[in-house]
């Protein structure tokens, strides 16, 4: 009986039937039994192969009985051998995709800042008019409003109005203060708002969001780095490498008190807008949207009083969203 395939299929014919070409599971042995029901014979066929995996693809074709054991098959005719362009074959037979990147475009849509100073245990920011599929960006501050020096903090929350999660990309402590980014890659549409639970209460609560639609590909996250320290005015995140020409890369900033913010950055190119809280104090959250990939970049920004504080950069892509296989 034959072992269970990926579910990856694309559509034949061949001798007027419909069949199913799929790769083999990683780790199974090369297949190229397929069974025909002309005049009643069982015919081998030689089939393509799946790029990349050096096994071929297999043909099922719906009803048929399980192939005998290959010892039992006659020679594959060369005449049944499938080669781009076969009249047999019908469509395309090429799947370009797998995380390949496609030519896309982010764009920014909205921004919204939601803030409190006195301690609390949660904090909000909306968005009006989301669209649905958008991708979410969140960044989130805050500073220890228990008063107990040393008590452990786990990482909030972040939730949309309808109970969605976002995903925790960073979190980081620095002398009773923590700080982190969330994103969701497709939000819900409509009016939301975003919120994000504490288990203490917390002061100095800064939420920071962006919306960005996305067209071209899937949108995927990239990668991350955070970083900071005790005092200091340069405020700079950890490096990271992008993998896409197209990536949209945000950069993060939360002090305690470093007030006006100047020159961000992402990678030293100077940031397409920021949006901080007001008044400008305590965090601020910039992006670009790149022409090309960089290696060991980090996102930069300056304030003016030495303070602790942390700096954060994020990266999302675009990937093409069809299965990796291709005949040949």
């Amino acid at each position: 009986m034959m072992r269970k395939l990926q579910t990856i299929f694309l559509f034949a014919a061949i001798a007027g039937y419909t069949v199913f070409l799929s790769a083999p599971e990683t780790g199974q042995q090369n297949v190229s039994d397929v069974v025909t029901t002309d005049s009643q014979e069982q015919t081998r066929i030689s089939l393509p192969m799946v790029e990349g995996t050096g096994q071929v693809a297999k043909v099922v074709l719906p009803g048929d009985p399980p192939s005998p054991p290959r010892s039992t098959l006659p020679p594959a005719p060369s005449s049944n051998i499938l080669t781009p362009g076969d009249p047999r074959i019908r469509g395309g037979v090429t799947l370009r995709g797998g995380d390949g990147s496609d030519p896309g475009t982010f764009t920014a849509v909205q921004s919204a800042v939601g803030q409190g100073d006195t301690g609390s245990g949660s904090v909000s920011a909306s968005l009006t008019g989301v669209s649905a599929g958008n991708l979410i960006v969140i960044w989130l501050g805050h500073e220890d409003g228990t008063g107990l020096s040393g008590l452990v903090h786990p990482a909030p929350t972040v939730t949309d109005d309808l109970g969605a999660h976002l995903v925790r990309a960073s979190f980081r402590e620095q002398s009773n203060h923590y700080a982190g980014f969330h994103y969701m890659l497709s939000a819900n549409g409509g009016n939301r708002t975003f919120t994000a639970n504490f288990v203490f209460n917390q002061s100095y609560r800064r939420m920071l969001v962006w919306e960005f639609s996305y067209s071209g590909g899937a949108v995927r996250f990239d990668a991350e780095s955070i970083n900071s320290a005790s005092s200091g005015t340069a405020i700079t995140s950890g490096a990271i490498s992008t993998t896409y020409a197209d990536a949209v890369v945000f950069g993060a900033e939360y002090n305690h008190s470093g007030d006006t913010k100047t020159s961000p950055t992402i990678n030293g190119a100077a940031a397409t807008a920021i949006v901080k809280d007001s008044p400008e104090r305590y965090a601020a959250l910039w992006y670009v949207v790149q022409t090309s990939t960089f290696a060991g970049g980090n996102a930069a920004v300056t304030q003016s009083s030495s303070t602790v504080w942390f700096g954060d950069i994020i990266a999302f892509k675009l990937a093409k969203t069809e299965p990796a296989l291709k005949i040949r």
